[in-house]
């Protein structure tokens, strides 16, 4: 990247780019075991950009505590399907906001696809009906996978 990529206030080297907080409220980003990701009175909450004005609502779904790697045996825990579906619906519910990201260490250990495209899939027909006033047919064309930093980040629709 360079020194030019440096500045703080710069998102890369490319000006178009936005600084992901500026838009995003994301929960905590370090979580020391699975005991804490289960408290969600503490790890639904946003640490990262401000709940007020943000449109997309971020939530971390690994455990840091093996810096500077991740954590399999975690993982295997972490991205089965109930966890993750549980996880997404109580912070959505505590928060009373949508989630549009879900951040995994070992995308394919579990189910988390599934739980995405199952999610997206009911969102999208939601809003098409809203929109259209028909039937949505459910397809994985509405669901999108982006990698970023450490984790894949699988985006859930929403706020369209």
């Amino acid at each position: 990247n360079g020194n030019n990529c440096l500045n703080i206030n710069n998102s890369g080297c490319n000006r178009h780019i936005q600084e992901f907080f500026w838009y995003t409220l994301e929960t905590k980003y370090h979580f020391h075991d699975i005991s804490e990701i289960e408290d969600l009175q503490n790890s639904c909450i946003g640490e990262r950009g401000s709940a007020y004005e943000k449109r997309f609502y971020a939530i971390n779904g690994f455990v840091t505590n093996n810096f500077p790697g991740p954590s399999l045996e975690s993982s295997k825990i972490l991205n089965q399907k109930k966890f993750v579906r549980n996880r997404i619906h109580n912070c959505e519910d505590l928060l009373e906001r949508e989630a549009n990201f879900y951040a995994v260490d070992f995308w394919h250990e579990g189910g988390v696809p599934r739980v995405v495209r199952n999610i997206n899939s009911k969102r999208g027909a939601a809003k098409w009906d809203t929109l259209y006033g028909g039937t949505a047919q459910s397809s994985s064309s509405t669901f999108s996978m982006n990698w970023m930093l450490r984790a894949l980040i699988l985006s859930l629709i929403a706020n369209l």
